[in-house]
């Protein structure tokens, strides 16, 4: 059997995908449920990411495209904007496990989620497992914040630059 299940988040979406054969279906939508509704965030992997966003923190600087991004972002929409947001080894230090479930259950609701399928399958029957695996995930009445599109602080000028020796350049318009 060959199937793929993967989680990520960002600042706008977290997503959850599975790829898998559609005879293997079944038993690849009981793993997504787990993965959704029972996050674990075990400690030895919440330290992993942890030590992994401290070593990006530390060459943050390296790569031409992740400054180039970062500048860029501060000067589109202000350092107080939640796309200027970058974090520092002393904020990631603080995140603990409890702060995990807590995002988690505030954020992780069926009040907004979207479920995207496509695939080789009998839409009845799938609908009825879908029923079955996500039957407790009940809404929580959650409301999502209006988004702030607003600038924030806007520097004068119209053209930016970072030296910096690199081997190559890059060139964000926006």
């Amino acid at each position: 059997r060959g199937a793929s299940l993967e989680t990520s988040a960002g600042e706008e979406a977290a997503t959850i995908t599975l790829r898998c054969l559609s005879k293997d279906i079944t038993k690849g939508l009981e793993l997504f449920a787990d993965v959704l509704l029972n996050p674990e965030f075990q400690d030895d992997k919440v330290a992993l990411a942890k030590d992994e966003t401290l070593e990006a923190i530390r060459r943050k600087n390296d790569n031409p495209f992740d400054l180039g991004r970062r500048v860029f972002r501060d000067v589109m929409y202000g350092k107080t904007h939640l796309y200027a947001f970058e974090p520092t080894p002393a904020s990631v230090g603080r995140i603990q496990r409890k702060d995990l479930m807590e995002a988690y259950r505030k954020i992780v609701t069926p009040d907004h989620a979207i479920l995207s399928i496509a695939g080789d399958f009998n839409k009845t029957q799938l609908l009825q497992q879908l029923q079955g695996f996500f039957s407790d995930w009940k809404p929580t009445g959650r409301l999502v914040p209006e988004y702030d599109d607003a600038l924030k602080d806007p520097p004068a000028g119209t053209v930016f630059y970072v030296e910096k020796s690199y081997s190559q350049s890059l060139v964000y318009l926006g």
